[in-house]
């Protein structure tokens, strides 16, 4: 059926440039993407038995956002025409491949799929705001929401506050930002089914939940789990996703965006 057939259409690889790093090196990276994106369009790609024509990355624009400030800093994002798996066994984007995987572990990219890109486009983050991602772990919403604080108007006197309840997984968001000392960033470990304990008296103007989820959202990169999944998966979590979002509402201040 079209959903089933949905599944099968490669997942396309997306990565953004990251909040770390000054505005020389964001735009060394972005001059190299394009050059490479131009190399790529001159050589021989085939995808499917057919030859890839014209540039095989593309700007997305609702998911980039460029400094209203003069030094033109901001966020950019690129979609391929392909998956993570072609760009790195495709001899023809093997440069590029490279590239992106090198600028991810320096800090300079972070590859990210355009659905998880979304909730922090939609949260509207500014430079001003106090910010709450209640469930941050591995942490690239949090880089994300950053990334649009520093993009905003007008000096970042804000900061992101990214709560997690395991301690492994909030240590590798501590080492994803290891970068970067001078981020406005505070990592919690708290309960998010008991935040207002946690936070209390603390209110934000703006808190990102992404809950405990079944995970079925993620098939089309993982189809195995689609034999696997059954509903009672996502009711089981109901009731913990109903108590952390209560809870987040109570900090929220009048006004704010959840």
């Amino acid at each position: 059926d079209t959903f089933s057939t949905c599944l099968r259409q490669p997942l396309p690889a997306t990565f953004r440039t990251s909040c770390r790093g000054s505005q020389i090196q964001r735009n060394s990276v972005i001059d190299e993407i394009q050059r490479l994106n131009r190399a790529i369009s001159q050589r021989f790609v085939e995808l499917d038995g057919h030859i890839v024509q014209g540039p095989l990355l593309s700007e997305v624009p609702h998911l980039s956002r460029c400094r209203e400030r003069s030094d033109g800093a901001g966020q950019k994002t690129w979609r391929a025409r392909v998956d993570n798996r072609f760009l790195s066994q495709c001899p023809a984007t093997a440069d590029l491949h490279q590239f992106v995987v090198r600028a991810s572990e320096l800090g300079q990219l972070v590859r990210q799929e355009e659905v998880s890109m979304l909730p922090a486009i939609l949260l509207r983050p500014e430079a001003h705001h106090h910010v709450l991602d209640v469930c941050s772990a591995p942490g690239s919403k949090t880089e994300q929401i950053l990334s649009l604080m520093a993009a905003g108007a007008g000096e970042t006197t804000g900061f992101v506050m990214a709560n997690d309840a395991d301690p492994k997984r909030l240590d590798s968001l501590r080492r994803r930002f290891r970068w970067s000392p001078d981020c406005r960033l505070a990592l919690v470990c708290a309960d998010a089914t008991e935040l207002v304990e946690a936070y209390s008296p603390l209110q934000f103007d703006r808190v990102l939940c992404d809950v405990p989820c079944s995970g079925d959202g993620t098939f089309r990169k993982c189809p195995h789990l689609y034999r696997l999944f059954r509903p009672r998966y996502g009711l089981e979590l109901h009731g913990v996703q109903l108590r952390i979002v209560t809870q987040a509402l109570r900090l929220l201040r009048p006004g704010g965006r959840l």
